[in-house]
């Protein structure tokens, strides 16, 4: 699987312009990420999530046409999220105060209740339920 993902982005980089490589590879890692945080293994999901977030931020260096701003406002959050179900309550509140700061910079003009920490976590408990998350009721 590893090996065929590689093949296909070395096939995309050589076709295509590079807006449109940049955009399959950002689809192809949202994908591998919603996978992972819509199974059962949070531990996994917390990894994937991670490895999105970084994935992300390298792709809005290279110019993708990607909403980066909003992504890392959420999935940060979600990240807080994972990590709050693993026990990492430290790591849970990092990733909480990371995402309201993104949120500050993605949505200047929005009102101070909705990109707090607070209103991120309630966000999260009425989008991201564990009738949808199988990880989240274990």
């Amino acid at each position: 699987m590893r090996v065929a993902f590689l093949l296909f982005i070395g096939l995309l980089a050589g076709c295509v312009p590079k807006e449109k490589r940049l955009l399959a590879e950002y689809q192809a890692a949202h994908m591998k990420d919603v996978v992972a945080y819509t199974g059962q293994d949070a531990a996994l999901a917390f990894r994937e999530k991670s490895a999105f977030i970084e994935r992300v931020k390298a792709l809005e260096t290279q110019g993708a046409p990607i909403p980066a701003a909003d992504i890392l406002v959420w999935e940060t959050a979600r990240l807080g999220l994972l990590s709050e179900h693993l026990g990492r309550r430290e790591d849970a509140a990092r990733f909480f105060r990371l995402a309201a700061e993104y949120a500050q910079k993605a949505y200047p003009d929005r009102p101070e209740s909705e990109k707090s920490e607070a209103a991120l976590r309630s966000a999260l408990e009425k989008m991201d339920t564990p009738e949808n998350f199988p990880w989240r009721k274990k």
